[in-house]
């Protein structure tokens, strides 16, 4: 989904699926226009890739108005193939290369992936809403000195840990098969002592869940009492795994809208504030 200064784009599909989307005049402002990317991974007919083509002509027809906007990417496409995998297209590159010809006079990613979409994107910042939420977090479940930040993976530990988040700091390392993309090996580094303890595991992503179901089973086996969750991005496709089931032992997971708003028993939405960083304060 694709909003313009806060309204939906008027978009209507032929036949053979390709869009007619409606010019901007009406929802132009004379200065401070931003465009917002969104995920609607809840609709089954939903295709990033559509929106990625209605961008460009969201682009374009600022061009014909002479005016510009910045662009808020509340979850980059393709931001996971970051890198060049053996056989594969390196998929961000030439995604990258496409937003920058669109020449938007700034852009602003809600907690990228990695490194490597904002050196790719020209005038790119990131929004990093994970940080500001964490203290709120910890008053919310009673997070005790004696509690645990869990960092789920070697790319949360390298992206979270400068920040200092509690004294107790759990760490776990992964491998994955490249093929098959299964989680072969799952390993907890160091001394952790986690009995009667709560636990909060902090990633940017959770796609299918398997790394924090993973990530549960073992913190359980230890003896950790509390597990609660804090993702930027959560996605449709993990509601599915055990992790959101009712028997779970997460006790509530807190995200974002940036790809579901799905009611749900275990979520709690928190909310990302765009207005200091849109110069809007």
């Amino acid at each position: 989904m694709i909003l313009f200064n806060g309204k939906s784009l008027t978009v209507k599909h032929f036949t053979n699926s390709e869009c007619k989307v409606g010019e901007l005049d009406s929802l132009l402002k004379d200065n401070g226009n931003v465009v917002e990317f969104f995920y609607e991974t809840e609709r089954k007919d939903y295709s990033v890739n559509e929106d990625l083509i209605n961008l460009l002509f969201v682009a374009s027809d600022l061009k014909r108005l002479n005016r510009n906007a910045k662009l808020v990417f509340w979850c980059m496409p393709y931001q996971r193939m970051d890198r060049k995998c053996e056989g594969d297209i390196f998929t961000l590159k030439p995604i990258c290369e496409y937003i920058n010809w669109m020449s938007f006079s700034e852009i602003f990613v809600v907690e990228p992936h990695s490194k490597q979409t904002l050196e790719m994107l020209n005038d790119a910042k990131a929004i990093d809403p994970l940080v500001e939420w964490i203290p709120e977090v910890k008053k919310k479940v009673g997070f005790g000195t004696d509690d645990y930040i869990v960092f789920p993976d070697k790319g949360a530990a390298e992206r979270y840990s400068k920040y200092h988040f509690a004294p107790n700091i759990c760490y776990f390392e992964k491998k994955r098969n490249n093929i098959t993309n299964f989680i072969e090996k799952f390993d907890m580094l160091g001394e952790f002592s986690g009995i009667g303890k709560k636990c909060i595991i902090i990633d940017d992503l959770c796609s299918k869940g398997d790394t924090i179901f993973k990530c549960c089973e073992r913190l359980v086996e230890s003896g950790v009492e509390e597990i609660y969750v804090v993702v930027t991005h959560c996605e449709i496709t993990a509601l599915s795994n055990p992790i959101f089931a009712p028997t779970s032992k997460i006790k509530k997971f807190f995200t974002s809208k940036s790809n579901i708003s799905v009611e749900h028993e275990k979520i709690e939405y928190l909310d990302v504030d765009l207005s200091r960083v849109l110069g809007e304060k």
